[in-house]
């Protein structure tokens, strides 16, 4: 493992994937994997343009001090906006808060506390509370389409191949199950050209789900009010039984 270092270029020899890295060594490999997040090169460098698509979101995420206002995994929507906290330890709680786009402004984290300054307890007097000067990431939501990231010895996973929004809170655990995936076929040590289709046939259907229903989620949650709480309220428990009822499913048949 190598750190400090970035890929400049790739190409194919033979049955080699060969990376040139920013130092000026290029290296071969039986497999180049790019998992360098939405905007990484290595795309557009093996498939041709391929600019990851912005979704009509901007968000922010923070840490901040857990004071015991909330327990467990809570999220208040409001009109276009949405609000999520989670507590990742005893003293500490993880926050993210969207709205639209053009909502955001300088992305400070003022705008933040006038947009959600009509939010109720427990999440709207955390971020009431916040000093202007907290540490935050800002960013502008985007969408890579899953499709057939597999040529020539190399492959994308995680959000390198398929971007979504957060709505389904399965960024990170679908780059995981690409990881696992790729590594369980890869130590069968067939051929590495069936290795990468029986890849790309395990994991499309499953990635291509998450983000129809992220999409789905981002529409329902950023339009009427009145319509996603009526929703909600009717029928949200068979709604969510029934997104993540698949991922319930072996990675592997």
């Amino acid at each position: 493992m190598t750190y400090g270092l970035e890929v400049v270029s790739t190409a194919s020899r033979g049955d080699k994937g060969a990376a040139r890295f920013s130092n000026g060594q290029e290296k071969e490999y039986d497999l180049v994997v790019g998992a360098a997040g939405v905007n990484t090169p290595l795309r557009t460098a093996v498939f041709g343009p391929s600019a990851a698509r912005q979704i009509d979101i901007s968000c922010w995420r923070l840490v901040v001090r857990n004071n015991g206002e909330i327990d467990g995994w809570t999220a208040m929507l409001g009109n276009g906006r949405t609000l999520l906290g989670i507590p990742i330890s005893e003293t500490e709680t993880y926050i993210y808060a969207d709205c639209r786009s053009n909502e955001i402004g300088d992305g400070s984290v003022t705008v933040m506390k006038q947009l959600f300054s009509s939010f109720a307890g427990p999440l709207g007097p955390i971020v009431a509370a916040l000093d202007p000067a907290t540490a935050v990431h800002r960013a502008v939501l985007q969408e890579v389409p899953a499709k057939r990231w597999i040529a020539n010895r190399h492959v994308l996973i995680g959000d390198a191949a398929h971007a979504s929004s957060p709505s389904m809170a399965q960024g990170a655990g679908m780059a995981i199950e690409d990881a696992v995936v790729l590594a369980e076929l890869v130590a069968k040590d067939d051929p590495m050209e069936g290795i990468l289709r029986q890849f790309h046939e395990a994991r499309i259907g499953r990635v291509a789900w998450v983000q129809k229903k992220s999409r789905a989620r981002d529409k329902l949650r950023t339009g009427s009010s009145t319509i996603r709480n009526a929703v909600l309220r009717l029928f949200g428990d068979a709604l969510y039984r029934r997104t993540y009822e698949p991922l319930t499913r072996p990675l592997l048949s």
